[in-house]
């Protein structure tokens, strides 16, 4: 069975869902094909940033496993031709290669085009950003940091936003009981409301977890006996793909109803057993 370990990242702190795409592209791609995770890294960086910890720790963990680097697009790597090649290089030089799942052929030759492609991209972008600021900079507008808000200000801002929040979400929040009385998802109903035209307070589309919120529900926690469970199973070196299959074995279900996958536990070992390494230990001989 081919082994791998997963690498995600995203350029800022504000792209959780972008890791979460990341994980599920993944995730696809190893029930298609056959293989399990062994061990996941993931990091909110830039990709110009060569000196990554969580990059580093997942190319050793590659070299020490076997196991090859799997990632959901090539540019969760680097757009640097230079950096693409050095880490392929390192690689290969271990036994191991990397898999990227919307280039699955991915060899020597489609590496070096598609590399120069994203290099490329990332020049225009650089390049366009900076005449547009200097654009702006021409017509008067200022560029940078805005001045502080003064606490009192803050509050106050966010007590007259969470007022109008109430008042705005009523009539919606009626609809949405009426709804869920007759069996909608959140989602169905944030697809509902988007479809109807409606916006939220602050003007963007529904998702399911803004109804969730409206609707005034508290967050499901998972059960003491299962978070016990996982992480005795993570310390007696089980793989994250291992644990899931066991748990889903064993009849549990995540908060949202569905299968657990190997990215579901590594987010409970995260929030509940305080454990931010993704690479299970080694079970004691």
């Amino acid at each position: 069975m081919n082994k791998y370990v997963g690498y995600f990242r995203v350029s800022t702190k504000k792209q959780d869902y972008g890791l979460d795409a990341q994980r599920a592209a993944v995730e696809n791609f190893i029930q298609s094909k056959g293989g399990e995770i062994v061990s996941v890294f993931s990091e909110k960086e830039s990709g110009k940033n060569a000196e990554r910890p969580e990059l580093k720790k997942a190319i050793e963990q590659c070299k020490k496993t076997g196991a090859n680097l799997i990632i959901a697009k090539l540019d969760r790597l680097s757009r640097e031709v230079a950096f693409l090649f050095n880490l392929k290089a390192e690689l290969d030089r271990a036994g191991v290669g990397i898999v990227c799942c919307d280039l699955p052929d991915l060899n020597t030759l489609t590496l070096g085009i598609f590399a120069t492609m994203a290099q490329h991209e990332r020049e225009l972008i650089s390049k366009r950003t900076k005449e547009g600021l200097a654009v702006a900079r021409a017509k008067g507008k200022k560029i940078g940091a805005s001045i502080p808000v003064p606490e009192p200000v803050r509050k106050s801002g966010n007590e007259a936003m969470k007022k109008k929040s109430v008042e705005y979400y009523q009539n919606i929040k009626k609809l949405a009981s009426k709804f869920r009385q007759n069996g909608m998802t959140y989602k169905e109903i944030a697809l509902f409301l988007n479809d109807t035209g409606h916006k939220t307070v602050l003007g963007s589309e529904f998702q399911s977890s803004t109804v969730y919120r409206i609707l005034g529900k508290k967050r499901r926690e998972y059960p003491k006996p299962l978070i016990y469970q996982i992480r005795k199973m993570y310390e007696n070196g089980r793989s994250l793909t291992e644990i899931a299959k066991t748990i889903n074995n064993d009849g549990y279900k995540t908060i949202t109803g569905k299968k657990f996958q190997y990215y579901t536990v590594e987010q409970i070992l995260r929030k509940y057993c305080g454990i931010n390494k993704k690479t299970p230990p080694t079970a004691k001989q």
